[in-house]
């Protein structure tokens, strides 16, 4: 039996990684089975890949350059990589079928999670799905979720999703800049009322929104940056008015948004659904099945907190493509006008008719991810892949970026060409969905509301609007595009402009305006 971490090429990483550092030092980066010839290589085969970054005399991979080091990577060294993270091993995994093998048939023992001291324990996430380790709560909590918005329930939350996408259609009518803060507040609203009712919204739901991007942002840094309380514990101790005590404020600030987060909604449900206001909401649903518990609490906490953010990096990045790529938007209007006539707004319903508007949706999410890296999950026990041996403890790392982009699946990669999702392929392409919300018990639980809800707004916004560069602008060449790239890749300074595609545009889009003023009424 060949092991990983004795047989693999190895490269130096000399200190701790500084500001945004992938998390801690890196001991070594070592070949594995190459996906072309099979070979194992042997101990006497070694190259040493020499990465010519330097930072302050360390040699660092800054945390906005994680999924191209992986990538490149993949490219070099093949389908199965191996790093040590100071003493702690990484299997970084670049192709979807290796990622289903290892996380959803194996799902059983790599599934755990490994998150440091001061995300955990000081900003108190304990309680939050993508932290909990798998078990009795993880296991209740997904249940309680695939109750309310698995794939038979989720159609039942349709008339908020079509009411909340008609408020955002007249918004974008008036807009001229980023669309990311205009679909934020649409999708905290379809969130929040989904998840807690609409009375929820209307008495504090800008709150909470304020709430979670707080929280959200705090949890970003602490998993973009080394902290010194990761490994010396002991630290938690020391008082937050020291100096360079700047991670006790902000893990004391974010356990008080947490512990708000948890408690404020969910105590104003529970007096809403004692006295028979609660309105059509996921709480009401689960109440009515399950009871009150602290698992329905958290379970309604943890989607609302995260329930969004993925989905309006998605948007944002579906509506840069079509803003590169003018011709692909109107081919995806011309079917839509098909099935609606141009002169009634689209139902969510008309999916399953729209089959290059739904092509066109995944090759957006495909060309440019919006997650490069996908949180690792942990091996609970000894395991072995390709014939090669996997540590207990192993982090599992899933490199969404190459699975997305490589030759080999996609032939033709940096090309945005929706069609190659309606033809034959052996194997079938996957659905970049499949890939970007994640394998296994770690599969995003919220993944049937993402896409109902993010293909019914791309879609919409399409079938109304042409997105222009604002006055003065041109549209980039796409290989001249700049992104920011961190924990999400988006691109820089992206603003447009919405204008209704012709006559009849305008008249749907002043009918959704004015049943909004009747319903404010």
């Amino acid at each position: 039996m060949n092991q990983l971490s004795d047989s693999l090429p190895r490269v130096s990483w000399q200190s701790i990684a500084l500001a945004t550092s992938f998390a801690a030092l890196f001991w070594g980066v070592r070949r594995t089975i190459t996906a072309s010839t099979g070979e194992k290589p042997r101990l006497n085969d070694t190259k040493v890949l020499v990465l010519k970054r330097f930072l302050v005399s360390r040699c660092t991979i800054p945390f906005e350059k994680i999924g191209d080091t992986f990538s490149e990577w993949a490219r070099k060294y093949g389908d199965l990589v191996y790093v040590d993270i100071a003493g702690m091993p990484m299997l970084i995994v670049n192709t979807y079928e290796l990622a289903q093998e290892l996380l959803s048939k194996r799902a059983n023992i790599n599934s755990d999670r490994k998150v440091g001291y001061m995300a955990l324990h000081l900003m108190e996430t304990e309680w939050n799905l993508a932290f909990i380790q798998p078990g009795a709560k993880h296991q209740f909590m997904r249940k309680m979720l695939r109750r309310g918005i698995g794939p038979q329930r989720i159609a039942s939350h349709d008339h908020l999703i079509q009411d909340r996408v008609s408020e955002l259609m007249v918004s974008l009518l008036k807009l001229k800049g980023a669309p990311g803060p205009t679909l934020a507040s649409t999708l905290g609203s379809i969130v929040i009322s989904l998840t807690y009712g609409e009375e929820m919204w209307n008495d504090f739901g800008k709150e909470l929104v304020d709430w979670d991007n707080e929280i959200m942002g705090n949890i970003s840094v602490a998993f973009s940056k080394f902290w010194m309380v990761d490994v010396f514990n002991f630290l938690r101790f020391i008082p937050s008015w020291m100096p360079g005590a700047y991670f006790k404020k902000m893990g004391i600030r974010t356990a008080y948004l947490n512990r708000l987060v948890r408690a404020k909604p969910y105590a104003r449900v529970l007096e809403l659904y004692e006295s028979g206001k609660l309105g059509h909401c996921l709480a009401a649903d689960l109440l009515d099945e399950f009871g009150p518990s602290e698992e329905l609490q958290d379970t309604l906490a943890a989607l609302y907190l995260a329930g969004s953010e993925t989905t309006i990096n998605l948007l944002v990045s579906f509506i840069h493509a079509m803003f590169l790529h003018p011709h692909v938007a109107d081919k995806v209007y011309a079917e839509i006008e098909q099935v609606t006539g141009g002169v009634q707004p689209l139902q969510i319903g008309d999916k399953e008719k729209l089959p290059y508007t739904e092509a066109v949706y995944k090759e957006a999410l495909r060309w440019r991810p919006v997650a490069p890296v996908g949180l690792p999950h942990v091996s609970n026990k000894e395991d072995t892949i390709n014939g090669y041996y996997i540590p207990q403890g192993t982090m599992i790392s899933q490199n969404f970026g190459f699975m997305l982009s490589d030759p080999r699946v996609w032939k033709d990669p940096e090309n945005f060409r929706p069609e190659r999702f309606l033809e034959d392929h052996d194997p079938p392409l996957p659905h970049p969905a499949s890939i970007l919300f994640g394998f296994g018990m770690r599969v995003c639980p919220g993944i049937y509301l993402a896409e109902r809800v993010g293909f019914h707004i791309a879609a919409s916004i399409v079938s109304l609007f042409k997105i222009l560069p604002l006055e003065d602008q041109t549209v980039p060449r796409p290989e001249d595009v700049e992104y920011i790239k961190n924990a999400f890749v988006l691109p820089r300074d992206f603003q447009c402009g919405f204008q209704p595609r012709n006559h009849s545009s305008k008249e749907i889009l002043g009918l959704m305006e004015i049943s909004q003023l009747a319903k404010s009424e």
